[in-house]
């Protein structure tokens, strides 16, 4: 198992400040969620990597550029997987602690506005966040 994983790991269940999000329960209690999927971190690395090698190659005909370009479209969609899945898990980690759940919708657009949240705001993709919530809590009967 990649050893950052691990560290994060224990970050996220002994406490950790990079908290965006705190979800209130009726009883008063709140869980925060983390910024983002913890691995997204570590393969944005690669992404950047492997853009910047899909950049230097300049004859767009080449069999080099093909394998950086696919090399590039599986970075993507590994990171998109990643934040997906722990998307899910954070949510049937909610569903299940909690009897009710209440999302207060907030105009992210406007907050995105600034520059220096930008990224952290529109990475979580909390529109998708609370579509699992629905669909998770419908499932369980406690809608």
């Amino acid at each position: 198992m990649n050893k950052c994983l691990d560290c994060w790991r224990k970050r996220y269940y002994h406490g950790d400040s990079s908290v965006i999000r705190s979800i209130h329960v009726e009883n008063g209690q709140s869980q925060t969620l983390p910024n983002n999927s913890p691995a997204s971190s570590l393969y944005e690395r690669n992404l950047k990597r492997k853009q910047r090698k899909l950049s230097r190659k300049k004859d767009k005909t080449t069999n080099k550029r093909r394998k950086a370009k696919l090399a590039l479209a599986k970075a993507y969609s590994k990171i998109s997987r990643v934040r997906e899945d722990f998307l899910h898990k954070v949510s049937r980690k909610i569903v299940n602690e909690n009897q009710v759940i209440v999302i207060k919708s907030l105009v992210v657009k406007k907050m995105v506005k600034n520059y220096n949240l930008a990224k952290s705001l529109s990475d979580p993709e909390w529109g998708i966040f609370q579509t699992m919530l629905k669909y998770k809590t419908k499932g369980e009967g406690k809608i």
